[in-house]
């Protein structure tokens, strides 16, 4: 009996554990914010009517990545991410030692660089809305709570529940659905549709070369994971690494972020890899522009 009682307990201390880790860690206390708006994140949107009309039906989830867990749209037509908040904040178990004077300290200066990487994080989702709002296919931003999207939106987490939220007290991104580059490219090559895959290269190096015009740098620039397309336009998917810096050699960087990308083009396709070294090349038609 006493060893029936012992699983049971285990097992009751362990599921939460466990439910968490089905559901893919996420939930609704992580992208809570608890940090006070701020005036330098308020965003200029398009009108509220426009985006609680694309709002108006259900989200499912389909993954994480370092900085948000991701929701694809019913129609299959948008992402909607939620920043994950709970790795800017410290945890919970910590408001119980204060003592020495020292723990606060630390704690303190653990708390000042979460709140760095978390403006940093927002900064260049601004800095995305505000220069590359073509290039990234974002609709809107949403950084500071507010009552001017009074609109109730339903999440699915990964264990088909539903969730009721009022979008209005989170922070989130609304951005089209584009399709990462390495899928898209390969199933173009297995229908034998060399001359889109040639447009979508084009296209790519194109949107490559816009950003760097503008004089911002992607700092997490692994272009397959963070780039695709949508309707065979280059998009860039991923917004959470973009500082404004001056460009030197835009060519070179070109070269450096495509280089997996042509590597693996070699291996998949020798013909569109030599189509994107040409289209490379014509890029440098491109550097008097930047200064």
């Amino acid at each position: 009996m006493k060893r029936i009682f012992l699983i049971l307990g285990c097992l009751f201390f362990l599921f939460p554990f466990a439910l968490s880790y089905l559901n893919d860690g996420f939930s609704l206390h992580k992208i809570q914010s608890e940090y006070a708006d701020a005036p330098q994140w308020e965003i200029r949107n398009p009108p509220q009517e426009e985006v609680a009309a694309l709002l108006d039906q259900h989200f499912y989830y389909i993954g994480k990545g370092s900085q948000c867990y991701v929701f694809e749209s019913e129609d299959k037509q948008f992402i909607l991410k939620f920043f994950r908040q709970d790795r800017y904040r410290l945890p919970k178990v910590t408001k119980l030692f204060t003592c020495p004077t020292f723990l606060n300290d630390i704690q303190q200066k653990k708390r000042e660089i979460k709140e760095r990487k978390r403006d940093a994080l927002f900064q260049s989702c601004k800095i995305a809305y505000e220069e590359l709002k073509e290039e990234t296919g974002l609709i809107y931003l949403h950084l500071n709570k507010s009552d001017d999207l009074p609109k109730v939106v339903v999440l699915h987490d990964k264990l088909k529940r539903a969730h009721s939220i009022k979008i209005g007290d989170y922070a989130f991104i609304l951005q089209k659905h584009g399709e990462h580059i390495f899928p898209y490219l390969t199933r173009l090559i297995k229908k034998g549709k060399k001359r889109e895959a040639k447009e979508a290269l084009d296209s790519l190096v194109v949107l490559l070369v816009s950003r760097l015009q503008k004089g911002i740098v992607d700092h997490d620039a692994v272009i397959h994971k963070n780039s695709g397309f949508k309707n065979n336009q280059a998009l860039f998917l991923d917004i959470g690494e973009f500082e404004k810096q001056l460009c030197s050699n835009p060519y070179k960087e070109i070269v450096s972020e495509t280089h997996d990308l042509h590597l693996w083009l070699r291996r998949k396709d020798q013909e569109l890899a030599t189509y994107l070294e040409g289209a490379i090349e014509k890029s440098q038609t491109f550097d008097k522009h930047c200064k």
